[in-house]
């Protein structure tokens, strides 16, 4: 394996890594306490139009609060998010070595339930290949060709 490949290998779950991160808000937009409390963050001082300030504001919880509680809740999804992105970058690297590696096979057997017969592999038989090889000097023994 060459070297860029090598390098290649390590940057890929580490963009994984970093892409999970950034994706991280944008996915903790979805989550309940962080939508709600960026719609407070919105309309702070300001008469409220949606339904989830007027509920946050009916609890009297602090603002402070909730924005802490909404801003760790951000940060778990950054940290799942980064994860999460470096697995799958680790993932699809293994692959890609595994993909890289041809495995050279000596032997050569029938799969009985997957052979149709349909004689593509024959060629490839290394038991038919040493009959030809016997029939070709039958026929045309070493000397006598052209």
């Amino acid at each position: 394996m060459s070297r860029a490949a090598r390098i290649l290998l390590v940057l890929i779950p580490i963009a994984g890594l970093i892409g999970g991160a950034l994706a991280g808000p944008f996915l903790a937009g979805f989550h309940y306490k962080v939508k709600s409390a960026a719609l407070v963050w919105q309309e702070q001082g300001k008469p409220a139009n949606s339904n989830e300030v007027l509920a946050f504001r009916s609890t009297g919880e602090p603002q402070e609060k909730f924005f802490a509680e909404a801003g760790h809740t951000e940060r778990r999804f950054v940290w799942a998010g980064a994860l999460f992105g470096l697995w799958c970058g680790v993932v699809v690297s293994f692959k890609i070595i595994g993909l890289s590696r041809f495995a050279r096979r000596e032997d050569f057997e029938i799969d009985h339930a997957e052979c149709v017969s349909c004689t593509r592999c024959f060629h490839a038989c290394p038991q038919e290949r040493a009959r030809l090889k016997t029939l070709s000097e039958i026929i045309m023994p070493k000397g006598h060709g052209g």
